[in-house]
């Protein structure tokens, strides 16, 4: 999936004290980040569709640097990263109420996928994946929010919204979904309980859409000093939501 979904989701799931990691936050946060995408017409990025941004190759040539400065989110570094951190503050709050209504621990959530804060583990002894959410979470950033262009859930030009838990029902016996994404969707619900309520509380939203603005200036600002100092992943973008659900294509990955 997307570094520019999953820096902010990550942050906002770590304890700043004690470094710990809470995956069931992160699990949440990272759904409800799922609403944005580059392609989408606000951020006039659509050159950027199917580039997941952990590989600065990527996203350092003139076609890709040229969209990035004339889509409006071109901003200092340091602006992007303090607006980022006051943006995450607020997803982390929210995280900690939305803990008081819903029980968001990796059990209750349904969570059977190895996530650690590094990434997705396929076996105990794996290295960890950063862009692989695990099967569970690659459901449920495809299939829990609507509106998309087309019938394979991969493209979104206009906003995305979270499904009602009757449209998430209602999924679970739809012959058109694939029978491997079909066994995860009657495990969403905690997920997808827990994100409404997310998103219920006052400035989330926006504080979401701009932890996703500020995230696009940061990644393409740091992305030559990443590549430099060896701080990136190698290989060809491997995003499961531009996939949608003709599902993830296999794709070894190696840091930089």
């Amino acid at each position: 999936m997307c570094r520019w979904h999953k820096l902010a989701a990550k942050e906002a799931a770590t304890n700043p004290h004690t470094g710990e990691f809470n995956v069931g936050h992160y699990a949440v946060a990272l759904t409800a980040m799922s609403q944005f995408r580059v392609e989408q017409d606000k951020w006039g990025l659509p050159q950027l569709f199917a580039i997941d941004g952990f590989n600065p190759e990527e996203i350092l040539p003139a076609d890709k640097m040229q969209a990035f400065e004339q889509s409006g989110l071109n901003k200092p570094v340091h602006d992007a990263q303090r607006d980022l951190q006051i943006n995450i503050a607020i997803m982390r709050h929210a995280l900690e109420e939305t803990g008081f209504m819903h029980d968001m621990s990796v059990d209750a959530l349904n969570i059977q996928d190895r996530i650690t804060k590094d990434g997705y583990k396929k076996t105990c002894c794996a290295t960890p994946n950063p862009r692989d959410n695990g099967p569970f979470l690659d459901a449920a950033v495809v299939y829990l929010v609507k509106g998309y262009d087309d019938a394979e859930r991969s493209y979104a030009s206009k906003d995305l919204t979270l499904v009602s838990s009757h449209e998430l029902e209602t999924m679970t016996s739809d012959t058109t979904v694939s029978a491997d994404d079909r066994k995860h969707l009657p495990l969403l619900h905690g997920i997808r309980n827990a994100v409404e309520s997310f998103l219920e509380q006052p400035g989330v939203p926006k504080a979401l859409e701009q932890a996703f603005a500020n995230t696009i200036p940061v990644i393409f600002q740091m992305a030559e000093s990443d590549l430099k100092a060896g701080r990136a992943l190698t290989g060809k973008s491997d995003c499961i939501m531009c996939e949608g659900t003709k599902g993830r294509q296999p794709n070894a990955f190696k840091l930089g």
